[in-house]
């Protein structure tokens, strides 16, 4: 089945982000996150009997842990096998009423960091256009091929190139090629409950066409599982309606000092939401042009984001400050967002989770590590901003969803292996992130204006955010409390450029990142 490619008129430039697209008749939006929704809509419905939908498959452009912008991998192959819908927000996998959403699709194999690398915002098609049941639903299921059983229709680059008996698979940046491990909760497909479908439904009348996207962030779904080597799948996704055609977000990166366009600096740019605890959450990624500073994602499922951009010049080895721009909607030019210089580099935090079960005993689950500045302007609604890492030689963004494990703790400041908390399990983080503080700008036509209380003073403060989710499901959080912030105040970074802070997690706050009660 061949990989199509559909290029929106004047949108041109590349959106680093890997998506799966599914074009559906219907008129509901759906968000999809990796936290509870519940307060979305109504858990109530039924399927229509009478009327057909049409459905397209399609897969969108790559992340910024490609390759070709100094990421960690040069391509990522996943097989999809089928997507699946149910009336039913509890039906199980076996259970009645399943809608095929994709009959007759054989095993596809697609590359989330590859054919678009150089065509600019497009939708790849999977398939035919297909009729399907109109509804309303309230779960969907994505279905993954399976390495051991699988066979993908067309060529098997796992195997054709990578060497290997397998369907899912990736190339990292030295060249080697290596499996990627598909936990069996993800054979009967990852679900999409309705608590994490906008609205609380997907609504399919017959005669009606949106396009529905489902993105599939590539570099948050890779996880390196400890000292053993394997890349484990963790399906990050986010979707949501959206027009392949007047749905972008672009403007241009600034110095705030010169007016002009940051060129040549590795500059990230990323949509971000709140999520129900206040935090704003990644949603897409992009990499400004390295050449005159713009950037643009497309297409864009509707809501209102926050832009956060930061920047690290790898010439002087010195980081922008963090610029926030607030209140940006799909169709916007957010005009030129200006980076303060920082008059420090950047700051290194390190530190580790630990992870035991209800009877105390060590553990292995899944960490995600993020590191949280506080939002300064105090009428905002969101507490957090998410501080995405630097484009850098020091940080590894695949080092960051990672595997607990006996004794992988490297001290940071003697770097020596250090045995985990006794009856626990334990990942260690490294992060380099910019000393300077956050700059606020609220959006507006003619370009960002300064935020009522815009914050740009030269140290920042950081918290740190920790996620756990099940080894054997991924996409299921585990632990009696599944997710921990380090405590208040939050970490000051220090006036010395490169300094390197190590947060304490086992003598002032032992119990801070310590998830007990883990399956």
């Amino acid at each position: 089945m061949a990989v199509t490619a559909v290029i929106s008129a004047g949108q041109m430039k590349m959106s680093r982000v890997a998506s799966i697209v599914w074009v559906i008749a219907g008129c509901a939006a759906l968000l999809i996150t990796g936290y509870d929704l519940s307060g979305c809509g109504s858990q109530m419905s039924t399927t229509s009997s009478t009327g057909m939908a049409t459905l397209t498959t399609s897969v969108t452009d790559p992340a910024e842990c490609s390759k070709a912008v100094g990421g960690n991998y040069e391509h990522v192959y996943v097989t999809i096998v089928d997507i699946k819908a149910n009336a039913n927000s509890s039906a199980g996998s076996t259970d009645a009423g399943w809608v095929d959403l994709l009959p007759g699709m054989q095993p596809t194999q697609v590359d989330l960091l590859g054919a678009a690398a150089s065509s600019g915002c497009f939708l790849a098609t999977l398939g035919d256009s297909l009729e399907v049941q109109a509804g309303n639903y309230q779960q969907l299921r994505l279905i993954l091929g399976t390495n051991s059983s699988t066979t993908v229709s067309g060529s098997n680059q796992c195997n054709v190139a990578g060497g290997l008996n397998a369907v899912n698979c990736l190339e990292t940046s030295d060249g080697n090629w290596h499996a990627l491990k598909t936990p069996s909760a993800q054979q009967t497909g990852l679900k999409i409950p309705a608590s994490q479908l906008a609205g609380g439904s997907l609504n399919v009348p017959a005669g009606q066409t949106v396009d529905l996207m489902i993105d599939f962030r590539t570099c948050e779904s890779i996880i390196v599982a400890g000292n053993s080597g394997q890349y484990i799948l963790q399906p990050v996704l986010n979707a949501g309606q959206v027009s392949t055609v007047s749905t972008s977000i672009n403007g241009t990166v600034v110095d705030s000092g010169t007016g002009k366009p940051i060129a040549g600096a590795n500059v990230l740019v990323s949509l971000e939401q709140p999520d129900a605890n206040g935090v704003d959450r990644v949603v897409e990624s992009t990499v400004a042009s390295s050449a005159d500073g713009t950037f643009v994602f497309c297409p864009v499922m509707p809501g209102t984001y926050d832009i956060v951009v930061n920047a690290y010049n790898p010439t002087t080895n010195l980081a922008y400050n963090v610029a926030v721009e607030t209140g940006v909607q799909p169709g916007d030019t957010t005009g030129s967002i200006p980076l303060k210089t920082a008059t420090f580099s950047t700051t290194t935090l390190n530190g580790f989770g630990s992870t035991q079960n209800a009877s105390n005993a060590a553990v292995s689950t899944l960490l995600n590590f993020y590191p949280l500045e506080a939002n300064p302007v105090s009428s905002s609604s969101t507490k957090y901003f998410t501080v995405p890492l630097l484009i850098s030689p020091v940080n590894d963004l695949a080092t960051l969803p990672q595997e607990t494990t006996a004794s992988p703790y490297v001290d940071p400041t003697t770097n020596d292996s250090t045995t985990c908390p006794s009856g626990t399990d334990c990942a260690a983080f490294s992060m380099t992130v910019p000393q300077s503080g956050i700059s606020v700008y609220n959006y507006s036509t003619g370009g960002p204006t300064p935020a009522a209380s815009t914050y740009s003073t030269a140290l920042a403060s950081y918290t740190i955010d920790a996620q756990a989710w099940m080894l054997s499901a991924p996409t299921t959080a585990d632990c009696t409390v599944p997710e921990m912030q380090t405590a208040v105040p939050a970490i000051t970074v220090g006036t010395t450029a490169g300094t390197t802070l190590t947060v304490d997690t086992t003598a002032t706050a032992p119990a801070v990142l310590n998830f007990t009660g883990c399956q």
